[in-house]
């Protein structure tokens, strides 16, 4: 995985209301030097593509979170069955699909750290996810500004191009403003997560502030467009592709695959208060 030679998947959420909760708990079972899984992980990004799951397993049935261990599980492991594809809004290229763990093995070696400290891992994996979420959503962010900056050049009303206007200008400023932010904030936690510097809570901030404003920038930048930016087929006055519809998808589709939980109000506040 260190060298990209393999791709890995995390697979953490569950059918329940809340993570290792429930009668539909992620369940891990002693079998002499190892263990077996069973239950069902939902909504796993990258299912079917995968050549290795992280999979986090609550131990005690009755531990909840605090007994939460993390697995190594090789994706052609027995017992281990990928559900059909679902069908997303956006991110057509992200495989997502629910993962059916029956008896499925895995020795201790299999283990990430140590039993009942997946829940701290598990923590940190996620915050280092919300980071790249924030920087896929800066990217994708970014992507429209520029194609609905080309397009006002070139759209004439008023026998001149709408980039001139004031209220386009308006719209430009501000989500060009916003996406430049947003990816000042994601350099600067990756800065500190290069030098092992703690950044959970301001990866909880980055990941906010994208979610905040991916959508909206991507309104603005369909508003810029007009009717032509909601369209999926080009007319043929109209040169080159349309893309802000499916981008306005794609990074929907980014914040909303994390349940609501996962919004990281907590996490930030903890970190100052």
């Amino acid at each position: 995985m260190i060298k990209g030679e393999k791709l890995a998947a995390i697979a953490i959420q569950e059918e329940g209301p809340a993570l290792a909760t429930g009668p539909c708990a992620f369940i891990a079972t002693r079998q002499g030097k190892g263990f077996t899984l069973n239950g069902t992980k939902t909504f796993v990004r990258n299912a079917g593509a995968a050549d290795v799951y992280l999979v986090f397993a609550t131990i005690a049935a009755d531990a909840g979170g605090n007994g939460l261990t993390g697995f190594i599980i090789d994706a052609a492991a027995s017992g281990l069955t990928v559900g059909p594809r679902l069908e997303t809004m956006g991110l057509k290229a992200c495989l997502v699909a629910h993962l059916s763990f029956k008896n499925v093995p895995v020795s201790d070696a299999g283990v990430m750290g140590t039993e009942n400290c997946g829940s701290v891992i598990a923590n940190q994996l996620l915050a280092v996810a919300a980071v790249a979420e924030a920087a896929q959503t800066v990217g994708i962010a970014k992507a429209a500004v520029s194609h609905a900056a080309e397009y006002a050049k070139h759209r004439v009303q008023f026998r001149h191009p709408i980039a001139g206007l004031q209220a386009i200008q308006t719209l430009l400023a501000d989500i060009v403003t916003d996406s430049h932010m947003a990816w000042l904030g994601v350099r600067h936690v990756a800065r500190l997560i290069e030098d092992e510097a703690p950044f959970e809570p301001e990866a909880g901030m980055v990941q906010m502030f994208a979610g905040r404003i991916g959508s909206r920038m991507l309104v603005d930048g369909i508003q810029i467009e007009g009717g032509m930016g909601i369209c999926e087929v080009v007319p043929k006055h109209i040169p080159g592709p349309l893309p802000l519809a499916r981008m306005f998808r794609d990074i929907a589709g980014t914040t909303l695959l994390d349940a609501p939980s996962d919004f990281p109000d907590k996490l930030i506040a903890a970190g100052i208060a």
